[in-house]
Parts: structure tokens; sequence; C-alpha cells
């Protein structure tokens, strides 16, 4: 089975998604012949090196592993040319997945669904941000999250304990996105859950919890999430009554998404509740990502994750 392996692509996340891509690469089953489909920065595609046009692909792949990132990769519109090229691929359609990009968007539909998020703003490109920054501070107070409300990996993220970094704030993620969402800031743990369909005998799988171990100050970003020591605890302290709470609202977030195969969703865990920050369409599988970590809590190889994820696919 030829199977093409998307990564690069035009976002920020270029470089993520090459690891990411690498990772697919060096781990597909043995019964499946690896193609490096590369999406330069440019936007041009190439396979094993060469240029092609992505309606070729189906002459030379059987199906495509979605190892984009970020725009393009995440945001539904790779995956609806690979449904009007008749490309099977990894991961969810493309309207879950524009949903679940637009953060803001997301947040809505898990809202109606009774799942717990953290009060938001959302301001757009073009609004006064001196004004709007008093509106928030009347409406929830400091200390606040602040991030653009179309990108991952924590690109454009920031905290702010007053109006000045909020506005500082405002201004940063307004250079990724033209929709920024500030958030408040909701004391507790954060906890990373994988998500997959149909996997030991359950319709939807919840991985065990991944904890993220956050600075004393600040936000984790881009820096944190990819540095040589990754901040995430395979095996955190959760009570069971914390451990079934979590499992439970990763499956209802999942689901009232409308994912496929597999996702992230991440968590703050308080005494009381659980809130959903976001969710995560395309999870990173380079060996930082929580992902992978959460896959050998389980027992499961990535080898073994994507010939599962192959077969959801195909349809098998």
């Amino acid at each position: 089975m030829n199977v093409g392996v998307l990564r690069g692509g035009i976002s920020h996340e270029y470089d993520v998604s090459l690891k990411t891509g690498g990772e697919v690469l060096r781990n597909l089953p043995e019964h499946c012949k690896p193609r490096d489909v590369l999406i330069m920065r440019d936007g041009s595609w190439h396979l094993d090196g060469l240029p092609i046009y992505p309606h070729e692909l189906p002459k030379h792949v059987d199906i495509a592993v979605n190892a984009l990132h970020g725009h393009f990769g995440e945001d539904g519109q790779v995956q609806r040319l690979l449904e009007n090229i008749g490309l099977p691929y990894t991961g969810s359609r493309h309207f879950a997945a524009s949903t679940t990009f637009n953060k803001a968007a997301a947040k809505n539909i898990l809202s109606q669904a009774g799942i717990k998020v953290p009060r938001a703003y959302a301001l757009t490109a073009g609004e006064e941000i001196g004004p709007k920054a008093k509106e928030i501070f009347s409406a929830f107070c400091p200390p606040w999250i602040i991030k653009p409300a179309d990108n991952g990996s924590s690109i454009g993220i920031s905290l702010a304990r007053g109006i000045v970094e909020l506005i500082n704030g405002i201004e940063e993620a307004f250079r990724y996105s033209d929709t920024v969402l500030v958030e408040e800031y909701i004391r507790g743990r954060e906890v990373v859950l994988g998500v997959m369909d149909n996997y030991r005998s359950q319709d939807t799988y919840v991985l065990l919890p991944v904890e993220v171990r956050k600075p004393r100050i600040g936000v984790l970003g881009y820096a944190h999430k990819y540095a040589d020591e990754p901040p995430y605890l395979s095996a955190p302290t959760l009570n069971s009554e914390e451990k079934s709470r979590l499992e439970q609202t990763a499956r209802e977030a999942y689901r009232s998404l409308g994912l496929r195969h597999y996702a992230t969703i991440d968590c703050i865990v308080t005494p009381n509740h659980v809130y959903v920050l976001e969710a995560n369409s395309l999870p990173g599988l380079t060996p930082s990502s929580p992902f992978p970590q959460a896959l050998q809590t389980v027992g499961c190889s990535q080898r073994e994750f994507l010939g599962h994820v192959i077969n959801q696919a195909l349809g098998r």
C-alpha cells in the first residue's frame, strides 16, 4: 500500500509538521510503502522530492496520512481538497476540522453541549483595542489568557495581569490571526487527553491523561512545548473521581465537535469542575508531543497507532 504522508505546509507550524511527518514516515506499518508528500512554504507540492500537482496524488498513493499543522492542514482546506480528488485520508473531515480550528466556534459548540469552558471575549481585526480592553476588564477580572483564535502550538499566546499587558498581548496575537480570544485564567491542573475511534472495543476510546507542567510565571508557549525536555508528565497523580470526570468530558467534547479517528482535548481540572480549553483535531506526533506519550501509557506504539488510523480511514 502506497501511503502519502503530507507534511510541511504554509503555516507558522511548518517546522513542527516536518517533525510529525518524519515520525509518521519512520513508523508506518511494514505493509505500507512510505511516500513523502512535502508541501513547501510557498505552497508547491512534491512527491518524494519531485514536483507534483495535488490532483495527481491518487495516481501514486492509496491513502494520505495528514501530518500538516496550522492553516491549510488543520482548518479544513486540505481535507476538502483530498475529498474533491477522491483520496482517503486520516483525521477529521473538513467541517469538523475547520470548526475545531476556530477556537471561538469550537467554544460555542462545547458550551451548547453543556461542557464547561472558560469565559472568553472575541476581538476582530480593525476594532479599537483600548476600549475593548476596558470592556474585558469589566467583564471578568485578570489574569487573562490571550491567544489567536485559529492557530496551534501556542503560537502568539500570552498571559496578562493588567490593562497594559492585555493590550500588548492582543496586539501580538493579531500578528497571527484576524480574530483574537481573551479568556479568563482558570487556576488548576492542565491535562491533555488523547482520544481514538474504535479502539480496544470502544467506539470512543480515551487514553490516559498526560499532565502539563506549566511554568511558574506566564503560559506554556511554543518554546516550552518543543524544548529538549518535554513539559508533560505521563503519569499525573489524579484520584479516580478526577480521572472519571476527565474521561467523560473528553469523550463528550470529541463527539460534540464531530471529530474523527483521533484528537486531543486540553482540559483544566479544578476541585469541583473540568473545563475544556480547546481541542486539537490533528495532534502533533513529535517525541515532545503529548499524544505519543499518551499512547505509551496504554501500551500502544506509534506503528500500531498508525496502522489503526489507516485502517479506519479505509473503512476497515
